[in-house]
């Protein structure tokens, strides 16, 4: 991945141009990706899992109320029903939540998000394919088909190849955290 300092110049260098290539951008209207209203979702449930008081009628309670919140962003908005599948099974919910983290790191700049980087679209296709085994979870496997899927599974895709191209030091991140795809003729020789 490119150093902070570098990328910073990069964004300054080619501030204005309107023909770079956006290979991400979440920015204000991140809503927008039904991926991110996902992430949303996974991290309500993976907290609902991991919270040391979910024993508890009222955290419990609170926790589950944060999960709906964070549902209510997705149109088709998932039932209660529907939801009961996101805490099934925490193994999956684990995947995708260590996923959305080691992207957003990129983000940060932290040292070791080189070293954790993970496909988001294989945690996501592992999710589903742990709601398919389930029974339980056919209301949740109807709703994530009308999202449709195949969307939410592209802009996994997406998100991945952005931060294939960071690591290997082919794009970068502008001013509001899109990742922008260095101009071939702006690419170092090591790079390409």
């Amino acid at each position: 991945m490119i150093p902070h300092a570098k990328m910073r110049e990069l964004a300054k260098r080619y501030e204005g141009r309107t023909d770079l290539v956006q290979l991400w951008a979440a920015g204000e209207n991140y809503k927008l990706h039904e991926i991110t209203v996902f992430q949303e979702l996974v991290a309500a449930a993976f907290c609902i899992h991991t919270s040391p008081d979910c024993l508890y009628p009222a955290n419990r309670e609170s926790n589950v109320a944060s999960l709906h919140e964070a549902a209510r962003d997705f149109n088709p908005a998932p039932t209660s029903d529907e939801l009961a599948g996101f805490l099934l099974e925490a193994t999956p919910i684990f995947d995708l939540h260590t996923a959305f983290c080691a992207f957003d790191d990129l983000a940060c700049h932290a040292p070791a998000a080189i070293n954790r980087s993970l496909p988001i679209a294989a945690a996501l296709t592992r999710f589903r394919l742990y709601l398919e085994a389930d029974a339980h979870a056919r209301k949740t496997l109807k709703w994530l088909d009308a999202l449709p899927w195949s969307r939410l599974l592209n802009q996994a895709r997406r998100m991945d190849f952005a931060a294939i191209a960071l690591l290997g030091k082919r794009a970068f991140f502008g001013d509001d955290c899109e990742i922008i795809a260095i101009p071939w003729d702006g690419l170092p020789y090591a790079a390409a």
